[in-house]
């Protein structure tokens, strides 16, 4: 971990890319459900802003505070990654309806 403003800025950057990637696919494909993406997005976000928050407030840390934290960030930023993963697979099982 490099600092705790290079791990906000990679939140950020791929908070946008999940939010980027939803609003493409509905872009290019009009017959997808909105409400599914969007719910997707909201929940992205909200998960992000509380990742922001919790880096903001590190929980109290036993042991060496240095070592500690670096674990606790590491935690976060792995967490956060497999959130992301989980968004892309379901934006990727996001299928055209039909249309009538």
């Amino acid at each position: 971990m490099a600092s705790i403003k290079d791990l906000k800025k990679d939140i950020n950057f791929l908070t946008n890319e999940v939010i980027e990637t939803c609003i493409i696919k509905l872009s290019f494909n009009p017959g997808i459900d909105n409400k599914r993406m969007f719910d997707i997005i909201d929940e992205f976000v909200e998960y992000r802003n509380q990742t922001i928050y919790k880096i903001n407030n590190p929980e109290k840390l036993n042991g060496n505070k240095k070592e500690a934290l670096k674990a606790y960030y590491n935690e976060l930023m792995e967490a956060f990654i497999a959130k992301v993963n989980q968004a892309f697979e379901k934006i990727n099982s996001i299928q055209e309806q039909p249309s009538k």
